[in-house]
């Protein structure tokens, strides 16, 4: 007996498209744990910069407050005190005030936006209507082909037949022939065009999920150079934070030795009921310290407005009222 054609090559077609199918859906599933594993990485990573970059924040913030602390202990321990001697001997004293550094605070958020590991379904819908699509259609070409260059069992075209008959030819072509011509008949004919279906709408779904773990792998490369400049800012703004740390520790130092130099010279004027023929030159020691003080702490707070730096406009201090009490 001769091997049928028809079938051999529907069921080669139909396995290969169907193989194909299955091959790129186990690709586009690799690519879909290899884009979730990679999202995870590149959000833990950023997430433990960020906290790095918090921590770094909470010591500026606390440089700073203890900062503000001393320009507050300069304003009621040197300032005022002064003020009060002065208006006691009946000298005009200046009592403007002032704000005092108590933090850095950023104008937006620099948190990482969760990656949407949600899959869009769009695609899906459109793959799955494709992959029916695919599914309906082959058997209908397969048997429009048949019935166009077909040969009956016969040998007579199948295009010239009509009705019951063509049904029948047709079938029997993609079974092998005929019973009676030594093939296996329009019943498993049948069965063998609509099996046709298979292969390409597996075919169709294998490319949908190849293609989609392909998208996936782009949108894990697309978040890591996301968290690739977020680090870079969060590293510009770190090296910021830590010169304001720098410089807020340098104004409390050198601000602290000014007020306590000032408030010893204001111990001395006030041990004794003041007398201008015997205790103006402790008078002109303390007004110059006292001055200091005020003049160390009026260059702090010009330094504050300009520290940050133009690069950095997200960052800023933020300010307290002088006239609030010192911190205990």
């Amino acid at each position: 007996m001769a091997v049928p054609i028809v079938p051999v090559v529907t069921v080669i077609a139909t396995s290969a498209a169907g193989t194909a199918g299955l091959l790129a859906g186990a690709a586009g599933g690799i690519d879909f744990r290899r884009a979730h594993a990679r999202k995870r990485e590149h959000e833990a990573l950023h997430a433990g910069r960020y906290a790095e970059h918090l921590a770094e924040v909470e010591r500026a913030n606390a440089a700073l407050h203890t900062l503000g602390h001393t320009l507050r202990r300069a304003k009621h321990d040197v300032r005022d005190r002064i003020g009060d001697f002065l208006a006691r001997v009946n000298v005009p004293a200046r009592s403007d005030g002032y704000p005092i550094v108590d933090g850095v605070t950023f104008t937006n958020e620099h948190a990482l936006a969760a990656a949407n590991r949600d899959v869009d379904v769009s695609p899906w819908v459109c793959g799955a209507a494709s992959a029916a699509a695919a599914g309906t259609a082959t058997p209908m070409v397969l048997r429009a082909a048949a019935q166009q260059w077909g040969t009956a069992s016969t040998g007579a075209p199948i295009i010239g037949l009509h009705g019951a008959a063509r049904q029948a030819a047709t079938d029997a072509l993609f079974g092998g022939g005929s019973r009676a011509s030594g093939g296996y008949g329009r019943a498993v004919g049948a069965k063998m065009l609509k099996a046709s279906a298979i292969g390409p709408g597996l075919f169709v779904v294998g490319i949908t999920l190849m293609t989609q773990g392909i998208r996936q792998l782009e949108a894990a490369d697309d978040l890591r150079q996301v968290v690739e400049l977020k680090i870079k800012k969060l590293n510009r703004r770190d090296e910021v934070l830590r010169g304001v740390q720098g410089w807020a520790q340098e104004k409390h130092d050198t601000i602290t030795r000014a007020i306590d130099d000032a408030t010893d010279a204001l111990d001395i004027l006030e041990s004794e009921p003041y007398d201008e023929s015997v205790h103006f030159p402790r008078f002109q020691e303390a007004l110059m310290l006292t001055t200091t003080v005020r003049l160390l702490v009026e260059i702090a707070i010009a330094e504050s407005d300009t520290i940050v730096g133009d690069d950095t406009d997200e960052l800023a201090f933020t300010y307290r009222d002088d006239k609030e009490t010192p911190d205990a």
